[in-house]
């Protein structure tokens, strides 16, 4: 346990870093989680009683149909665009790239004020713990990488540790 422990504890800083594989299993938890929760859109419609389900699928505005289309458009994109900044500060968080934290941080800080607009909707118990589950692990995402264990993993290594080209 000692060992272990130094080999994740940076001398100069004297600060525990999270191994790289700690911080990978913690995000391929939240995947699993995101997937699970996307997947109980179908599960939910069997569990949810058909007179809510009507009612929930009933609660839209009534709009002209050429403003519906812009509205419509526009939401699209913002959505295309909130989830493509998820996907690359993911897939840049495996990677340990450093701007992914800002991304990963964005999108969450994007699906959190998109969640305030939500039209009602039914949902059962599962899939809103599977929800609450997911909003909890990006935060401990966020914290880690930037104010926890895992930050470092992030970090710069400063110029003077650099071997650099010798100059002709």
């Amino acid at each position: 346990m000692e060992k272990q422990l130094e080999s994740c504890t940076n001398p100069e800083l004297g600060v525990y870093i999270m191994p790289k594989r700690r911080f990978r299993t913690l995000l391929s938890v939240y995947f699993l989680c995101v997937i699970l929760s996307a997947t109980t859109g179908p599960i939910e419609k069997r569990v949810i009683p058909p007179d809510v389900l009507h009612r929930a699928e009933g609660a839209t505005f009534v709009l002209m149909p050429e403003i519906a289309f812009v509205i419509r458009v526009t939401v699209a994109s913002i959505l295309a665009a909130g989830i493509v900044t998820w996907v690359v500060g993911y897939i840049g968080l495996w990677f340990f790239w450093r701007p992914s934290r800002y991304l990963f941080m964005g999108a969450v800080l994007f699906k959190i004020a998109a969640s305030l607009g939500a039209v009602w909707g039914a949902s059962s118990g599962f899939g809103r713990a599977l929800g609450e589950l997911e909003l909890l692990l990006e935060g401990v995402i966020v914290c880690c990488s930037f104010w926890g264990d895992a930050r470092p993993l992030f970090v710069r290594e400063p110029t003077s540790h650099r071997i650099e080209s010798p100059s002709s």
